[in-house]
């Protein structure tokens, strides 16, 4: 069958062409892999696969547009009821990707895509709120909001759905992430546990709208778990902590109007990580071979990449510091090992402990574990 397909490809016309199943679900199979090396196959025309278009086509079984959709919970549900009681339990998170605002024109559906578009039960709640106007005038988004599912315990992972939105207010967050919460639970058959954001003012904002006395609001109890009382813990992405410190450290004596971290009576200055790098850029060999200008001379692309943040806050930026910068640098040094442990304990695993010899990256066994004494207590390291 591949070789009558690569022969039928050679001679019709590529638009012609009507590809047999299995060949698209080969192309599929090597696409969703790696999409650079199933263009690299097709552009070498040594074998005849179908075009991004058609394989595109295939993987949208259900036409993107904004809110939640009846037919991924439809899918979501059938998954579900393979999962026994424990992989049933999942993490929802939600985060806010910025995009270019304009309008493009859908030809499957006819409309304008572009426009903000919060579903209509927010859109509903807020022209009631608003009805003394009783006009609403269409924003551009410049923002996509998106709700995702995933198992503690389980390869389970979906994408719920999307909204246009020009930066969502907390009683907007509100009642979406809500809604998101009583299809998984009621109508999906899973128990929500953790919902997972970063740092954004409307994210903590949206925390606190489920305060119910003077305590940090770190959970919440969950309405809908008909089976067995329950909690909702509220909890922030790990990487965009890590980004968070890294830039406040940047901050940290930059000009003469900002503040300055301290500890221990010493500054904590983004200086000490240049001066230390440029020592090191000097040097033969390196101590420091992984680190670049993007480290350390940040931009407003350089600062949302995670990678950078957790190759400048680590150990072994920490040690060489310590061994080789002067003692006024000594707490910036701290610092920087206390996130590589804080980033461990948010990111264990089997292999990694013994491999890479970090006793922070192990899995958790037992609730008296140090690593927790560490992330309530420890003040130095």
């Amino acid at each position: 069958m591949f070789w009558q397909e690569q022969k039928k490809s050679f001679e019709q016309n590529p638009k012609a062409i009507r590809w047999h199943p299995m060949m698209i679900r080969f192309a599929l199979h090597i696409h969703l892999r790696s999409p650079s090396a199933n263009q690299a196959l097709r552009e070498s025309n040594v074998i005849k696969l179908p075009c991004e278009r058609t394989l595109r086509d295939y993987t949208n079984t259900v036409h993107p547009s904004t809110g939640f959709h009846k037919a991924v919970f439809d899918d979501l549900k059938h998954q579900a009821g393979k999962l026994n009681d424990i992989q049933k339990y999942v993490v929802l998170m939600l985060d806010e990707v910025s995009i270019k605002d304009d309008l493009v024109y859908d030809k499957v559906t006819g409309k304008l895509v572009g426009f903000v578009n919060l579903g209509n039960d927010v859109d509903d709640c807020y022209t009631i709120r608003n009805k003394e106007k009783n006009i609403r005038t269409p924003n551009i988004a410049t923002h996509a909001l998106v709700f995702m599912v995933t198992s503690i315990a389980a390869r389970l992972k979906y994408s719920l759905g999307y909204f246009a939105t020009t930066i969502a207010t907390a009683d907007q967050l509100f009642l979406l992430m809500w809604k998101a919460i009583r299809l998984l639970e009621t109508y999906a058959d899973l128990k929500v546990v953790v919902v997972v954001s970063d740092k954004a003012g409307p994210n903590q904002r949206l925390y606190s709208l489920h305060k119910s006395s003077d305590e940090i609001t770190y959970r919440t109890k969950n309405v809908f778990a008909t089976d067995e009382p329950r909690y909702i813990y509220f909890m922030s992405d790990p990487p965009h902590l890590l980004k968070t410190a890294r830039n406040n450290l940047a901050n940290s004596g930059s000009g003469s109007n900002t503040g300055r971290l301290w500890n221990n009576g010493k500054d904590l200055l983004w200086k000490h990580i240049i001066d230390l790098y440029e020592t090191d850029r000097k040097s033969m060999p390196r101590t420091m071979p992984k680190l670049t200008n993007e480290h350390v001379y940040l931009t407003s692309y350089s600062k949302m990449r995670v990678n950078l943040a957790t190759q400048i806050l680590s150990e072994t930026v920490s040690k060489v510091m310590m061994a080789y910068s002067p003692p006024e640098t000594h707490e910036t040094a701290v610092f920087l090992g206390m996130m590589d442990k804080f980033f461990d304990c948010c990111n264990s695993r089997p292999a990694g402990s013994v491999h890479k010899r970090k006793p922070f990256l192990a899995p958790y066994t037992s609730v008296d574990d140090s690593r927790f004494d560490f992330l309530k207590n420890k003040k130095s390291c």
